[in-house]
């Protein structure tokens, strides 16, 4: 069988939509998701997150700083997962926090596990915030992100 350019073209397009077909089958019935620090537990998607401190001198000023940070610093879930977070107190005394846009409150104290639940209703970029640093000025700022997508 010799296959002109038409024909070619043809086979070609074809092979092409069904690897891109089987491709998105794969990847949306995989279970693997894409979960940065945790799993799965009964279609909730869990995250360990940790309240650490940075210390280190200042390039011009030499002066010793401390900054704050939530490890890991993104999280990315899916609109309408139920999220569960489970927030180390491993650096600093206290970490009031709220995540923007999703009502969700809480507060982690050193030495404790604080655990927060809630669904992703809206899609958008969320920020976690510590209020206790805020800025530079307070050893901060100190914020997350969690990425919903569609």
């Amino acid at each position: 069988m010799v296959l002109n350019g038409k024909k070619l073209m043809g086979w070609i397009v074809v092979v092409l939509v069904l690897l891109l077909a089987g491709s998105y089958w794969f990847l949306s019935n995989s279970t693997g998701d894409s979960v940065p620090a945790g799993g799965r537990d009964n279609d909730v998607k869990t995250f360990d997150l940790v309240a650490v401190e940075h210390t280190g001198k200042h390039p011009q000023t030499g002066e010793q700083m401390e900054i704050y940070r939530w490890d890991p610093g993104l999280l990315v879930v899916n609109k309408g997962d139920r999220v569960r977070l489970n927030i180390i107190g491993l650096n600093g005394h206290s970490h009031p926090f709220t995540i923007e846009g999703m009502g969700v409150k809480g507060e982690v104290v050193k030495g404790d596990v604080t655990t927060v639940e809630f669904v992703a209703k809206k899609a958008g970029t969320f920020k976690i915030v510590c209020l206790s640093h805020t800025d530079l000025s307070n050893e901060g700022p100190m914020i997350g992100h969690i990425v919903v997508l569609k």
